[in-house]
Formats: structure tokens, sequence, C-alpha cells
């Protein structure tokens, strides 16, 4: 493993407690995780975004989660929570991503979490035998030989115990993120603005959390004055559902050159009291959020989606639709 200095080690206090070879990501047994995470404790610079690049490569690999990716967590989050070590933006974008995979999926409405975890307990609960059925049957339907080429491949693709086991790493990695939460509301009130910026977007993907992360939201938006965490606060109080009274919106980001934060000043949230939750009438997002996106994404699409919808909505006809009955690409709990 990775030397580490002294002030370092309570960020990593059980990283060799962990059976990584046991666990898995993109490229295999995950022995080489806890290595990666000691480098982003580094004091070299190089060492911290290589280290970055390689765990981006490997338990985020195109947007998939794996049965490392959850285990990460938690050193991710004491890592971002340390004010002694570097680059701790960088672990709070890592930790967003770990938790929802691309935001672009769930913009502009946010997490739908019950929605989420019902369409996980859903697939846990169906038949394999069943769905392999109606597969043959979609496959005896074909009208010509091309399309039943097409449904035999599609039919082959399926692989049950696959999907659910990335479904079940995907919302994983989401609820230990989610348990880390404690640990990042007090960086809402860092002295590194990237750090408050980073913190408000983590919180803005956890809606049954929103008790906690709301008010001190909706305060940062009255005490904050740096353009790029004042947009990623006010987006997150959005998309989180407040509904209480409009914040004042004169908080300096109607006078910013930051195109976030204009846009955050032009529009309302996307859930603002008055209009329906799920309504259609929210805002188109901007492009990106205020903090400029983390993922190297050389290493494959840049909208590839998670390793789940790949494997299973993308495999699966309409006639038998494993994925929650959309027969689409996108998930089911995104709005």
């Amino acid at each position: 493993m990775t030397e580490i200095n002294a002030p370092v080690t309570a960020a990593l206090s059980g990283l060799d407690t962990v059976d990584w070879s046991a666990l898995t990501h993109a490229y295999g047994p995950a022995d080489d995780v806890p290595g990666l995470l000691g480098a982003l404790c580094s004091p070299d610079e190089e060492r911290r975004r290589n280290a970055l690049y390689e765990l981006y490569g490997n338990i985020f690999h195109q947007g998939s989660r794996y049965p490392a990716t959850a285990a990460a967590v938690p050193f991710l989050v004491r890592m971002a929570a340390d004010p002694q070590l570097p680059d701790r933006a960088g672990c709070l974008q890592l930790l967003a991503a770990l938790a929802i995979g691309y935001d672009e999926a769930h913009l502009p409405g946010g997490i739908a979490i019950t929605e989420w975890r019902s369409a996980v307990e859903e697939v846990r609960a169906q038949d394999p035998e069943a769905i392999r059925a109606e597969y043959d049957a979609w496959v005896e339907a074909a009208s010509d030989d091309k399309e039943r080429r097409m449904r035999e491949f599609r039919r082959d693709m399926y692989d049950h115990d696959r999907q659910l086991e990335a479904l079940a790493a995907e919302l994983g990695a989401y609820d230990a993120v989610r348990a880390g939460i404690p640990a990042l509301l007090p960086l809402l009130g860092d002295t590194d603005a990237a750090v408050r910026t980073g913190a408000a977007y983590v919180l803005a993907w956890f809606p049954e959390a929103a008790g906690e992360s709301l008010p001190r939201l909706l305060a940062r938006l009255d005490e904050e004055r740096e353009p790029a965490a004042l947009a990623t606060a006010l987006v997150a109080v959005g998309l989180l559902g407040d509904d209480g009274p409009a914040p004042n919106w004169r908080c300096g980001c109607g006078r910013s050159s930051s195109q976030g934060s204009r846009w955050c000043a032009g529009r309302r949230p996307p859930r603002w009291p008055g209009s329906a939750a799920g309504a259609s009438s929210r805002p188109s997002p901007p492009t990106c959020w205020p903090h400029s996106c983390p993922a190297p994404r050389s290493r494959g699409p840049t909208r590839a989606g998670s390793r789940s919808t790949r494997a299973t909505c993308a495999a699966t006809p309409p006639p038998p639709s494993p994925c929650s009955g959309t027969g689409t690409r996108e998930r089911p709990w995104t709005r």
C-alpha cells in the first residue's frame, strides 16, 4: 500500500481492514484502490491528479459503479472533511459522481429516490425464468429473419444477475455517500470557496436528507458572496424542493459575470413554491454546474449512461421489460 504520513492517517483509518481484492471495479479485483486513495493525500500534485484520474476510470468507469465503489466512499468523505488535506473539492466532486453518475441524467428535476429504490426492489423480485420466457415469446413473434436476429441478440444480452449486481452497486454507492452527509454539512461554511461549492453540489442530490441540508443551504443564500458557490447552493435548494419563502435574490449574483450565477439570478429553482412537485414547468438547467466538471472522460463516451442502463434497458425489448416497464435507456427514477 502507498506509504502515508501521520497527519493523513485519520482520513485513511481502516483502509487496510477492507478486503479490496475480494471487491471488484471495472478492471477486476480492486486491490489497487487503497494505493490510489493514499495517493490522493500526497503532497505531490501530479500524483494526486493521476490517482483521481485512475479512480474515475475504475470505480466510476463511464458512469458505472461497482462493489468497490461504496467501499471507497467513507475514505473520500474523510478526506473532503479534513482541512489539512489538499484537493478536497476534487474529492467532493468524485463523491457526487459516485453517488449519481452523470448529473445531466437527473436534471432538471433532481433525484427521484423513491422511484429509484422501488425500481431496484422490482428487479430483485423478478423471476429470471419468467423474463427469459417472455424474451423467447418475443423472439418467436418476429416478422422476418432480420428482426428475429436482432431480437435474439437482445435476448442473449440480458443477464438478470448482472443487472441486479449493477443496480445494487449504484444504489449502494448512493447510500454510502448519503451516510457521509453529517460530515459534509459543515463544509458549507468552509473557508475554501471551492469546497463550499462542492459540498452544496453533493447535498443537492439527497432529498431524504433535506431536513438537515436545506436549512444550511438556505442560510448560505444570505451569507455566500462567491458566485459559483452561491449559484450552486441556490440550484441545490431548488432541486431539494424547498417549500419556504423565497430567499433574498439580491446576493450579488445578478451583478456577477458568472454564467451560472446569472442563470440562477434570472430563474427560479425547479420546484419552487406554487408549482406542483414534478411539474413540467421547470426551467432548463445551464449546460454545466457552476464549477467545472472534473471527470476525465477520455476513457470512454461522454454520455454513456450507467452500466445498469447499458446492460439492461438497452438490451430489453418492450414486451419483457425488466427495467420497470420503461423500455427506454432512461432510468425510471430520473425526472
